[in-house]
């Protein structure tokens, strides 16, 4: 299970070790949301039976199953104790049911594994636990690398103050992660009252995460395409 925090996304474990395992891997992602929408249709087990088929013909599968907090909840535990008292014992029954295949690797991602129900993390279903702390400066920058990559086009206005694109691309990489590093009055985002009297005050770059760094680069390419529009070249 990849718990709470995640460099750079929640889906890229699982991408990366499907494809370093087995490069004819086949990876079924599926959003917990979907599975709490479509509980009483079956889908769970549409999943697990066609993971099963696959592994059958001898392929590596995957199931990745983000956001589990949402179908796998402890039970009798809130709102969702009607999809959660249903869903997890066909979980747990699927699980056992592929001790006998070697071939089928199941993950789970979560921010809340605390809220997953206990019996999900026993021995022999998801046993194993990978937590993901957020990303330091250096990863932040190695985040910010990989969505504003080299197909990506800049602003020619911004990229002709340097020589070359790469220059223009590494020197905006660096300007966004001191930027979003620094430490400000306007940087500050969270007063937390410690026990012992003492005030902490987290700033943006307590609370940086892949997601965030990835929600920045996407609203940045949205400013970019309503400008464009807005002020088109003549």
């Amino acid at each position: 299970m990849i718990g709470e925090i995640e460099a750079v996304a929640k889906q890229m474990p699982a991408i990366v070790a499907a494809a370093q395992l087995d490069h004819h891997a086949g990876l079924q992602q599926v959003h917990g949301a979907r599975v709490v929408v479509d509980a009483d249709d079956g889908l769970l087990g549409e999943i697990f039976a066609a993971a099963r088929e696959k592994a059958r013909e001898g392929n590596l599968v995957f199931i990745f199953i983000d956001e589990a907090e949402s179908i796998l909840r402890v039970r009798n535990s809130g709102r969702f104790t009607h999809i959660s008292n249903t869903v997890v014992p066909q979980f747990c029954a699927e699980m056992d049911g592929l001790v006998s295949l070697e071939n089928v690797v199941v993950m789970l991602t979560s921010n809340r594994p605390d809220y997953i129900d206990p019996a999900i993390l026993r021995p022999g279903r998801i046993d194993r636990k990978v937590k993901v702390r957020r990303p330091d400066r250096d990863a932040t920058r190695e985040i910010f690398s990989i969505y504003l990559h080299q197909n990506l086009p800049l602003d020619p206005t911004f990229t002709s103050e340097y020589d070359t694109p790469t220059e223009a691309r590494e020197c905006l990489i660096e300007q966004a992660v001191q930027y979003l590093w620094r430490k400000a009055p306007d940087t500050e985002f969270l007063q937390v009252f410690m026990r012992n009297g003492g005030i902490e005050t987290l700033h943006w770059r307590d609370l940086v995460s892949g997601a965030l760094i990835k929600s920045v680069v996407d609203r940045a390419k949205e400013y970019a395409i309503r400008r464009a529009i807005n002020e088109p070249t003549v």
